[in-house]
């Protein structure tokens, strides 16, 4: 990684550097030949004044070096022009080029048109001059121009290949950092942080998240850790118990009524167990992700009822009233497996804790899509300080793990896991001495295929239903 991120500034830095340097030579190449232009175009314009003047030394008043053929109106070679320069017409620049010679030099060499007139009462005539000048200062100062600029261009490419390496390095040291501490994480180590204070500003969200993700899963590894502790002293209860009357049985003969007796008590304590066992299987696949198969269209309707009726004979022994308050013909989306677990359980919890000739209110609705149901009892209510811990597992409110009285203390913790495994929620309100309400919210509609622009006429059909019985609900 620092070394891919060295190579990409190190190569962008240097095409840059190139570039200028490249723009620079052409700059200044384009600068100094332009120069040397008109320094040539000068002397060629002065040239018809000086060989007017001076034939014979003509090539004495010239530069070194300089050379020039001059041409009349018909391509003929010429001496000396007749006449000199007009002043009404500037010399025109037919051609520029460079000329290589034999001993490896080279001549810069322009083509000029002149315009020139013997006296004032002579027509103007046409004259070519071909000019030529050594070019070997312009080529020497062009080549120490390119040596240096290669020796900047090489000595920028190692200063921005060190500078990248160093850059690199630096920004990834934090990161280099984190993952030294992400490497010391494991199930024992979960209250380690990621710094996120030390962390650049980009990096700080990412931080966070990762700090976020390991608080969820240490309280997970925690709850799963007091899970499995109240788990084994859930089992090892019964076991202990059958065990002992076993022993006790067995230590001397006894009367077959004796034995029928230690195996009802065995009997009892296996009951037990095998129902701490199946609510242990049933939190188990609360806790599996629902599959599409098992969310069906169900009359909701129907199965309160059927709930409802299964508490009243629970009640009829505290005198309860059980009080239905749902529309008939109430149609949704849902697990019937697992919302029947849960209204079970909520109206088991509420009979158990209602006073004597009290009541229950269950209560459903559909509303914007979702399938609302609360179970409301008159019993003593919840302590503020335990309202947090009730949906645990094998939590009870006075704080001990046994099971003599029946309850296994799962009973709240299966209506929050099945309730979370439809994607919904469950959620409690208690007041000391006014009783408690406890509200479910579900997903009432279609679950979402993996082509959601498809819904087959079935689901269409049900959407409509789930809309008009949430509209029947609210005006009932």
């Amino acid at each position: 990684m620092t070394r891919r991120i060295a190579l990409a500034i190190l190569f962008s830095a240097w095409a840059v550097v190139l570039v200028a340097l490249v723009v620079i030579y052409f700059a200044t190449r384009h600068t100094m030949v332009a120069e040397l232009d008109e320094s040539i175009i000068m002397r060629a314009s002065a040239l018809p004044q000086l060989v007017g003047v001076s034939q014979e030394n003509s090539s004495a008043v010239l530069p070194p070096g300089d050379r020039y053929m001059i041409r009349n109106e018909l391509g003929q070679v010429i001496a000396r022009p007749q006449g000199r320069l007009s002043s009404r017409a500037s010399p025109s620049v037919i051609n520029r080029k460079f000329v290589s010679l034999a001993d490896g030099g080279r001549l810069r060499s322009i083509t000029l048109n002149l315009s020139l007139r013997a006296s004032e009462d002579q027509p103007e005539q046409l004259a070519t001059i071909v000019y030529s000048a050594p070019a070997n200062a312009l080529d020497n100062l062009l080549k120490r121009m390119t040596i240096l600029l290669c020796a900047v261009g090489l000595g920028g490419g190692l200063l921005i290949g060190a500078v990248a390496w160093h850059v690199s390095r630096a920004a990834l040291r934090p990161l280099r950092q984190t993952a030294d501490v992400i490497g010391t994480i494991d199930e024992r180590k979960l209250d380690r942080r990621v710094e996120a204070t030390a962390l650049p500003s980009e990096l700080r969200p990412m931080a966070e998240r990762l700090n976020e993700m390991l608080a969820r899963l240490e309280r997970e590894f925690a709850q799963r850790k007091q899970f499995l502790a109240d788990t084994a002293h859930e089992l090892r209860t019964p076991v202990a118990a059958i065990l002992t009357h076993l022993e006790v049985t067995l230590r001397r003969p006894r009367e077959a009524a004796a034995l029928a007796d230690a195996l009802r008590t065995s009997l009892s304590d296996v009951q037990l167990l095998r129902r701490l066992v199946d609510a242990l299987l049933e939190q188990v696949r609360s806790d599996r992700p629902m599959a599409a198969a098992q969310t069906t269209r169900i009359d909701v309707s129907a199965l309160l009822e059927q709930c409802a009726t299964l508490a009243d004979a629970l009640a009829s022994v505290k005198n309860v009233q059980i009080v239905r308050k749902f529309p008939s013909g109430l149609r949704a989306y849902a697990q019937p497996v697992a919302l029947q677990s849960i209204v079970t359980n909520l109206l088991a919890n509420a009979v158990e804790y209602s006073h004597a000739d009290g009541s229950v209110e269950l209560t459903c609705r559909l509303a914007g899509g979702q399938l609302e149901l609360s179970v409301k009892d008159n019993g003593p209510g919840i302590s503020p300080d335990v309202l947090p811990h009730i949906f645990q597992p094998f939590y009870r409110a006075d704080g001990s793990h046994g099971s003599s009285d029946g309850h296994l203390g799962l009973g709240l913790f299966l209506i929050q896991s099945h309730a979370k495994s439809m994607g919904g929620r469950c959620e409690v309100q208690s007041t000391i001495g006014a009783g408690s309400i406890f509200r479910v919210e579900l997903p009432a509609l279609p679950p979402a295929s993996g082509n959601s622009a498809t819904i087959n006429e079935e689901d269409a059909g049900a959407a409509s239903d789930v809309i008009e019985s949430s509209r029947v609900a609210m005006e009932t």
